[in-house]
């Protein structure tokens, strides 16, 4: 009975294609490599958040992709990512709040955000 081989990570010498996706790899790519399965991605880019796509979030459109917006991630189509990015930068510019209350920040926020 032969030995299950580890998968290794390493830096390919040659352009390959992945066993999995079936997607070309350059020379100088991470992959994972096995003796008798052959080389992968270490991620391969169909499964890539930023090649994802999905439902808009704001407008229900197909061909929405992963934002990033710090830790949360929506889902937006492009003609919605330049409106709200649009509404998000024009807020970061907006007047300094002194603190007079406690939820003036939160009302601020949610002004700039259109809720």
């Amino acid at each position: 009975m032969e030995k299950e081989q580890p998968v290794k990570i390493i830096y390919s010498k040659f352009p390959g294609t992945c066993t999995r996706c079936k997607a070309a790899f350059p020379a100088g790519e991470p992959i994972h490599w096995q003796r008798f399965t052959g080389a992968t991605h270490v991620v391969c880019p169909s499964s890539r958040p930023e090649n994802v796509t999905a439902p808009c979030w704001e407008c229900q459109a197909e061909g929405g992709r992963f934002r990033s917006y710090g830790a949360a991630t929506p889902v937006y189509c492009d003609a919605c990512e330049v409106r709200i990015r649009a509404r998000v930068d024009a807020a970061k510019i907006g007047p300094v709040i002194i603190d007079r209350h406690d939820l003036d920040w939160e009302d601020s926020c949610r002004d700039a955000c259109g809720l």
